[in-house]
């Protein structure tokens, strides 16, 4: 009878430590190449790890780029929880498109490869069952934040506004990762999206 391998070595602080840093590699590859380039053997060159280590914590090619978009989306996931928990029961339109803008500036500026690797992930996630149930949590997710949010603001239908919200600024980083626009925060995003919210909520 075959025996399974344990992996006890995910379970230490270095095994962990190394199993997050492959997949932080696995995400730049993608940003810098698109999801075709990812390759145990391009993922441990860029983590400075031997291959050993790669094929150790994935088995294949496939469950490296479904758990790098896993660990993506998580990070995503936890800043929607974050900003959940501190969303108030009132909401001006100002204070919410300040508070978007800042969010989605800090996000293009800390984390630009971050957001090319989710749009490459996403649109990988048309063609592979399990990377859409992934992209499908991350939208369940940012929905219900927004809807929340809406809400707050005064909508009368918080669910259909938050998909608008979701969609103007999803094609606002897209177009702020092609072509970076000077103080986007103060002389795009934040009027944009007061615009928006305005519209949305007389």
């Amino acid at each position: 009878m075959a025996r399974t391998r344990i992996k006890v070595g995910i379970a230490t602080d270095r095994g962990r430590a190394r199993r997050t840093a492959i997949l932080d590699a696995a995400i730049a590859v993608v940003a810098r190449d698109g999801t075709g380039a990812v390759t145990h053997r391009a993922v441990a060159k860029l983590a400075k790890v031997p291959l050993a280590a790669t094929t150790y914590y994935f088995a294949s090619r496939d469950d490296l780029l479904l758990e790098a978009f896993r660990h993506l989306t998580a990070r995503r996931m936890a800043a929607y929880d974050a900003a959940f928990a501190i969303l108030p029961a009132k909401l001006s339109a100002e204070v919410a498109a300040a508070g978007w803008a800042h969010a989605l500036a800090e996000l293009l500026t800390n984390e630009p490869a971050a957001v090319v690797a989710e749009f490459e992930m996403h649109l990988e996630g048309s063609r592979r069952a399990q990377l859409r149930a992934i992209h499908h949590a991350w939208e369940t997710k940012a929905m219900a934040y927004f809807t929340a949010g809406m809400k707050a603001i005064g909508s009368k239908k918080p669910e259909a506004d938050a998909a608008l919200v979701l969609a103007v600024l999803t094609g606002l980083e897209i177009g702020e990762i092609v072509n970076p626009t000077p103080n986007a925060e103060r002389e795009l995003l934040a009027p944009l999206l007061r615009r928006l919210l305005h519209a949305l909520v007389p």
